[in-house]
């Protein structure tokens, strides 16, 4: 069993534990969610559109919407390894608990979802690599992946459960 760690004994914040995810994310040869996940997830029709207002965030209509996009999703991420599928989960889980403490991290769904996309959701070509350099992803890319990661934070237990 896991055993809980004091940061304040270590001088260390939460924001270092979160640089540290970001970094050992960053630093994994193939991304959680795989390069064939991230083809496969990027090219969903399926994802919904941001609502033009709370109205419509809450109408039937766009919840089937996130249910169908989410349904697609899960898909995706149970066809992943075991090992990135679990990663997935536990990362997931995580930036769940950080976003449940937005009043005190300032993180919202959002701001999470665009400093945790790229390391999350990329592509073989932007990804990082010894023999030099990160590629880059263009901002259309980079926009729908920072949505997914956004829309998958908002409803992980959906998706994971």
């Amino acid at each position: 069993p896991a055993a809980m760690v004091d940061l304040n004994a270590l001088g260390a914040t939460p924001y270092d534990v979160a640089h540290l995810l970001k970094r050992f994310l960053a630093e994994l040869p193939e991304p959680i969610f795989t390069f064939e996940g991230y083809r496969r997830i990027m090219a969903l029709k399926t994802m919904p559109g941001a609502p033009a207002n709370q109205q419509e965030a809450q109408s039937e209509e766009y919840q089937r919407k996130i249910q169908v996009f989410l349904e697609s999703v899960k898909s995706i991420v149970y066809g992943l390894p075991t090992s990135h599928k679990e990663l997935c989960r536990v990362v997931f889980a995580y930036l769940s608990v950080v976003l449940e403490a937005q009043s005190k991290t300032i993180m919202n769904a959002t701001k999470l979802a665009i400093v945790f996309a790229p390391v999350l959701l990329r592509s073989k070509e932007a990804s990082c690599g010894s023999a030099g350099g990160c590629g880059m992803m263009d901002i259309i890319q980079v926009n729908k992946a920072n949505e997914i990661v956004r829309l998958i934070l908002l409803n992980h237990f959906d998706v994971f459960c």
